[in-house]
């Protein structure tokens, strides 16, 4: 028989895609080298206005075509293919505040973007909450928490770790039993959304 006919598994939607961490760390950190002192004082405004931030990071390059597209793409699905272009090519940060300031998020990246523009950059703003990367998962759109993972932090209180050691421990487990794993899955402090830096991360692994 066909060793890779397990039954009531779809093998071809869990097939990994290959995560070049050092790739994508090392492209963010030349990103961070041309324009240090500018993040710098950009982080700074960020935490001095929003201490409650959780974390701040920039995205690999290489994925900021597939969040412009879940950003943007939804809500205006005519956006020209030349301002869609423009927009890929910019530093995307990525920030992550607290779920209890979901409401708040609007006011927060204008005041941001606001910011930004006074600094002349050519930076794109993704704000988002704890669940509203669990809802990636539930959506299938593991490629987008794959790339938060590995997004350089600029300020980190636990979640952006926890979440690089999720993924380097999934890619592992993938290469090795990549053929009778159904779902990884992660919980406890990092879903709940009180992850520290020294928190542990509970995961599992259904088969």
């Amino acid at each position: 028989p066909d060793e890779n006919l397990i039954p009531e598994m779809e093998l071809n939607k869990y097939s990994p895609k290959s995560l070049p961490l050092g790739d994508a760390t090392n492209e963010a950190k030349k990103e961070v080298e041309k324009t240090k002192k500018e993040l710098e004082k950009l982080k700074a405004f960020i935490l001095k206005k929003y201490p409650f931030t959780q974390s701040i990071s920039i995205l690999p390059p290489q994925s900021a075509k597939d969040f412009v597209e879940e950003e943007v793409g939804e809500k205006n699905k005519e956006l020209p293919e030349e301002k869609f272009e423009k927009l890929t090519k910019k530093m995307h940060l990525f920030m992550v505040v607290p779920e209890e300031k979901f409401k708040e998020i609007p006011k927060i990246r204008k005041t941001i973007v606001e910011q930004i523009d006074r600094d002349k950059k050519d930076i794109w703003i993704h704000l988002k909450t704890p669940v509203d990367i669990w809802e990636m998962g539930f959506d299938s759109k593991f490629e987008l928490i794959s790339a938060i993972a590995v997004s350089f932090p600029l300020y980190d209180k636990g979640i952006l770790t926890a979440l690089r050691v999720a993924e380097i421990h999934k890619s592992l487990v993938l290469q090795k039993f990549e053929r009778y794993v159904v779902s990884y899955v992660i919980a406890g402090s990092i879903v709940r959304g009180d992850v520290t830096k020294t928190s542990d991360v509970d995961a599992f692994v259904i088969i």
